[in-house]
């Protein structure tokens, strides 16, 4: 197996494997073969003021035998952040926060700076400057930097940067919600200012947790009078998926699987499920059963 090569500097600087300000000013070096079988010295751009360690990584980082490829110094934060983004395949949810955050926070903060110039000690000033703006709450501080980090990340691992800046920083703080219990009188008061044919949405979600969606999706069918319970299974989603028609199906979010949760239901909530039935009878509806690693037009 042959041998990782190594990076070396010939220089006679005091400091070399971390260069100080005003001290060594000389790149990393390493011997490569090239295509005619013969040693040659080779230069790692951009490795001015990188320790020994960063240098020796991005070398291991390239193709064997193959010479770096130079790094485009006058690319900018709003290039790469959309090249970023054009590759992302998660949910369309999580692509539209991506975007915003990037459009309405990050591009005015560092969309014209490039790249490579982008340094530590402005990375931790402006992590202090959004834990100081009142306008901004510390969680969506938080997504920002989450975003952030995953673009500098991206950059350094497809060679556009040598360092990554946001390393061993610390993100905005993030403290404990506040959170807030209705009062029973609070509730009736909601279920009361809602339009009667709603009234069970507020109610479900009061006496048992659901999220909207899954109480927008109870149906005759999950409610166990006898024993209760409210069988919860179902969700209605308008989404890219379900091209953005309001959608009954049967999946639950917290599971990528099928799944089913037993929920108890206090007397009111029977009672006011009877009395909206009664009021509004139950009427057929059409429900997909949307399974896993499936596209919704390939379910039943």
């Amino acid at each position: 197996m042959a041998r990782k090569p190594t990076v070396y500097k010939r220089c006679d600087c005091p400091d070399q494997n971390r260069p100080k300000k005003g001290g060594c000013s000389h790149s990393w070096s390493y011997n490569r073969t090239n295509d005619e079988g013969k040693r040659t010295r080779a230069t790692i751009p951009e490795s001015v003021g990188l320790t020994q360690a960063q240098a020796q990584a991005v070398l291991d980082g390239m193709t064997p035998g193959v010479a770096p490829e130079p790094i485009e110094t006058n690319l900018t934060f709003r290039q790469w952040s959309a090249d970023w983004l054009s590759r992302r395949r998660a949910k369309e949810v999580s692509v539209g926060t991506y975007e915003v955050a990037i459009r309405i926070h990050l591009n005015p903060r560092w969309g014209n700076q490039r790249l490579r110039t982008i340094k530590k000690a402005q990375v931790e000033a402006w992590v202090q400057e959004m834990e100081a703006n009142k306008r901004i709450a510390n969680s969506t501080a938080d997504g920002h930097w989450k975003v952030f980090k995953m673009v500098i990340k991206d950059a350094l691992q497809n060679g556009k940067i040598t360092a990554n800046p946001t390393y061993e920083v610390d993100g905005p703080y993030v403290g404990e919600s506040p959170s807030y219990v209705f009062s029973p009188d609070e509730c009736w008061a909601i279920y009361d200012a809602f339009p009667e044919q709603y009234r069970p949405i507020p109610m479900l979600g009061f006496a048992c947790g659901v999220r909207q969606a899954e109480a927008f999706a109870v149906c005759d069918d999950v409610i166990d009078t006898d024993k209760g319970l409210l069988t919860v299974r179902r969700q209605v989603l308008r989404s890219k998926e379900t091209h953005y028609k309001p959608t009954l199906v049967d999946r639950l979010k917290t599971s990528p699987y099928l799944n089913t949760k037993d929920v108890p239901m206090p007397p009111y909530l029977l009672e006011a499920l009877k009395e909206n039935r009664r009021r509004h009878p139950p009427q057929a509806t059409q429900s997909v059963l949307w399974e896993h690693k499936k596209g919704i037009d390939d379910c039943k």
